[in-house]
């Protein structure tokens, strides 16, 4: 998606907003299907570093 233009940071800040309106639920992601949100926002912005990495020319 990063390809077509998309800003891949979009929905880390997503997750933020999601946070800051929930509240801190990671605790619960040990027993759901999907990591809480503060996992999914930090594995978001991870791997949207490793993309702007790799797309820089070397």
């Amino acid at each position: 998606m990063s390809k077509a233009g998309y800003d891949a940071t979009a929905i880390a800040r997503f997750f933020a907003l999601l946070e800051k309106k929930l509240g801190d639920r990671s605790g619960t992601s040990m027993l759901s299907t999907h990591p809480g949100t503060p996992e999914r926002k930090r594995d978001i912005l991870d791997y949207a570093g490793a993309l702007k990495a790799k797309q820089q020319p070397q």
